[in-house]
């Protein structure tokens, strides 16, 4: 379908005096009140709810009998129906009043063949229960969603007329003062003395070596000299 199609269509059911319920009717199966067995009945739905056509009779106006008025329930979808309530499959859908959150018999249950019937008739309940405002919450939250897509995109892109701010230059600490420390003053000619105190020793490479024989021990006597010596003392 195209999309002047759909809008026509929207218009046609939306858009008008009043709304138009889709035509809906088929078989689906009803969870007896209190019990875990299922029957068959035939629905229609109607702009005021949902109504059922009774063993042995036709499907003529004066012979359908109310099931439920949307005034008082709204539609959910079943989760798990199957295990819990042995539902024929696992497409169902619940009719309720919102207050009712325990088991109550005022819950009625809805079981269809397949998901295409279950996605059906939710959908036409909405319709028929909700009609034009519907309608306008779709419209609102699809000019809410552009606008958030307008943002997105303003904010992804950025503007060529605002010339890009020149990044701060970042001066280089000396190796004095990297990592905190204060710098080192430079070194000077010694003090001479401050009042009494007597001046600092000279700097190591500044003291003179002392003299060889003075860290040398002297050497030890040659002793060919002591073996005459002794050689003369015995004679």
């Amino acid at each position: 379908m195209k999309d002047k199609d759909k809008e026509l269509l929207v218009e046609e059911n939306f858009c008008g005096t009043s709304i138009i319920v889709p035509d809906l009717e088929g078989v689906l199966f009803l969870k007896e009140d209190g019990k875990k067995s299922w029957k068959q009945r035939l629905f229609q739905l109607r702009a005021s709810g949902i109504y059922y056509v009774p063993k042995g009779k036709t499907k003529s106006s004066r012979d359908l009998v109310c099931f439920v008025q949307f005034n008082n329930v709204n539609v959910y979808y079943g989760k798990d129906v199957k295990n819990r309530y042995k539902a024929p499959t696992d497409f169902c859908f619940v009719l309720k009043h919102p207050q009712i959150q325990k088991e109550s018999q005022y819950i009625k249950y809805l079981c269809c063949d397949d998901a295409w019937t279950m996605n059906l008739w939710v959908t036409g309940i909405r319709i028929a229960k909700y009609g034009a405002s519907l309608y306008e919450n779709y419209q609102t939250a699809g000019r809410k969603a552009a606008v958030s897509a307008a943002m997105w995109t303003n904010r992804s892109t950025p503007s060529s007329s605002s010339a890009s701010a020149p990044s701060p230059t970042i001066k280089a600490k000396t190796q004095s003062q990297a990592n905190g420390y204060a710098p080192k003053s430079q070194a000077g000619p010694p003090n001479q003395g401050i009042g009494n105190l007597p001046p600092p020793p000279p700097p190591l490479n500044e003291i003179p070596p002392p003299p060889l024989n003075e860290i040398l021990p002297p050497p030890p006597p040659d002793p060919t000299q002591n073996f005459y010596h002794c050689l003369l003392l015995i004679q």
